[in-house]
């Protein structure tokens, strides 16, 4: 698994599309094979880094695991933005999110007061004003009254800061994607309209909060 964002990088892989296509279905298997909690939440953290590396790979780099881990607050995953593409720049110059913060849930249950402040805590300095929350839900839309206030909250008293749901299950359709070279750049679109979503529909008081089909 330490390799494959050498093997995966679309820009610079010489494998070809059948080699390709066997080795993302091979690791989109792997996420089935973890076990939601506690137990296996190691791996779910190994399956993250490396799922990044792989979907984001034109526009973050030097993913890294607990790179602060001797910290009271331990980021799970940072990553370096060097806005290469579109959506990493607009997150560059709209969020100043230099280097940027993955924590990663490995349950499927929504997310609460305590996975939003703990995200919260992180927002400053390199981190700019935006994070992702990894967890294992089906769907990226916002739970009205619980995902949907603490995220309105963040934002509108924190200074603009947004904390967004990737769930597993979005990566893994990206990486689904990337089976067909002509689509390498789907993740980047694919999470441009994760913060069209944001910023027309979350983000705004008294907004239409029906749910999307991500």
């Amino acid at each position: 698994m330490e390799q494959i964002h050498d093997e995966y990088d679309i820009e610079v892989s010489s494998e070809t599309p059948e080699i390709r296509e066997r080795r993302l279905g091979q690791f989109i298997a792997q996420y089935s094979a973890i076990s939601e909690g506690d137990s296996d939440a190691d791996k779910f953290e190994l399956w993250c880094l490396e799922a990044i590396r792989i979907v984001f790979a034109t526009g973050i780099v030097n993913a890294e695991l607990h790179p602060n881990r001797d910290l009271t607050q331990r980021r799970d995953i940072v990553a370096r933005n060097t806005g290469n593409t579109e959506t990493w720049r607009r997150i560059l110059q709209d969020y100043q999110a230099r280097q940027v913060v993955f924590e990663v849930k490995n349950y499927s249950r929504d997310l609460g007061p305590t996975e939003y402040r703990q995200m919260l805590s992180y927002l400053s300095g390199e981190h700019g004003r935006i994070g992702f929350i990894i967890n294992r839900s089906t769907d990226a839309a916002l739970e009205k009254g619980r995902e949907l206030q603490w995220v309105r909250e963040i934002y509108h008293e924190q200074n603009h800061k947004v904390a967004v749901k990737l769930p597993a299950k979005l990566i893994i359709n990206w990486i689904s994607k990337l089976r067909n070279p002509q689509k390498y750049n789907w993740p980047d679109k694919g999470l441009g309209k994760l913060l069209d979503t944001y910023e027309r529909m979350y983000l705004r008081l008294g907004g239409n909060t029906q749910r999307e089909k991500k």
